[in-house]
């Protein structure tokens, strides 16, 4: 068994109209270290910003219907579980709220 397991997340994509991250593990400390896709999130509109703490990337991004304001995703990649808020902030930095 080996006690030294990494997750690495990696913005793999970004287009105009989405986003599309996908997060790894890892075990460092194997024979063979091979990366084995945990889980895929992807957000519709265009990345704004993003900041990733020890199991949560936030992602702040505008929504690709128009008409609609900026969004906020949570996702907790290490369960593959999110969720998305509209937001009413013009000046927001993920960064300080994770």
């Amino acid at each position: 068994m080996y006690l030294s397991k990494l997750l690495a997340t990696l913005l793999i994509s970004i287009f105009s109209s989405q986003a599309q991250v996908v997060s790894y593990e890892i075990y460092p400390d194997s024979h063979t270290p091979l990366f084995r896709q945990v889980g895929v999130l992807v957000v519709s509109g265009t990345l704004i910003e993003a900041s990733l703490s020890v199991d949560i990337i936030a992602l702040h991004h505008t929504s690709s219907t128009a008409g609609h304001g900026p969004r906020l995703t949570l996702w907790k990649y290490t369960l593959n579980m999110g969720v998305t808020w509209a937001i009413d902030l013009s000046l927001f930095s993920v960064s300080n709220h994770i």
